[in-house]
């Protein structure tokens, strides 16, 4: 049918954040803390720790960054080129450089920010902004908890089940990924 245009889906990205934002929050509280496309993240951090409190609020981010990887990463996993056998095969230590490295460069085309991965003492430096909104947090915890979720979740899948544990550094706007798991 030539001429009929269809509507076209809503970005993989925004899908996924919708879905995680009402997996943690639930369906009717999820509205209030949706922007509008095509960045519906925007602003979510402080509007969270308007409603709930700091603590609380950062706490639920983190769940919101973790539930959005969980939902992200079938997808993001091939696109990306992270269910190759050549990166499968890798032993984790590698596969997790690998996988940092290019959650890198799809977090800076999807959220259109300057996002660096870069190899640091025992593990990696994540330099980002925070696309989440600004919070000022307590010292020795990330200001930016749904980083702190996303790439928790990220490195569990990359190292095979592994935990990790994703601290803020001193650097402005950096989280450290150590390379060894917690357990």
């Amino acid at each position: 049918m030539m001429g009929l245009s269809t509507p076209s889906a809503p970005p993989l990205t925004t899908v996924a954040w919708t879905d995680a934002v009402q997996e943690i929050l639930g369906a009717d509280t999820a509205q209030a803390f949706l922007a509008a496309p095509p960045a519906p993240w925007r602003d979510v951090l402080p509007a969270l720790c308007t409603r709930y409190g700091l603590r609380s609020g950062l706490g639920i981010g983190v769940r919101l960054g973790r539930a959005f990887a969980r939902h992200m990463f079938p997808v993001l996993a091939v696109d990306e080129g992270l269910q190759t056998p050549d990166v499968r095969l890798l032993p984790w230590p590698r596969r997790m450089a690998v996988g940092v490295s290019r959650l890198a460069d799809w977090a800076a085309r999807e959220f259109q920010i300057a996002v660096q991965a870069k190899p640091w003492d025992e593990g990696f430096l994540w330099l980002a902004t925070c696309p989440f909104g600004k919070v000022t947090a307590p010292e020795g915890i990330a200001a930016c908890s749904p980083w702190v979720g996303l790439l928790e979740e990220t490195l569990y899948w990359l190292s095979g089940g592994r935990w990790f544990a994703v601290a803020p550094h001193t650097h402005k706007d950096a989280l450290f990924l150590p390379r060894h798991p917690l357990h």
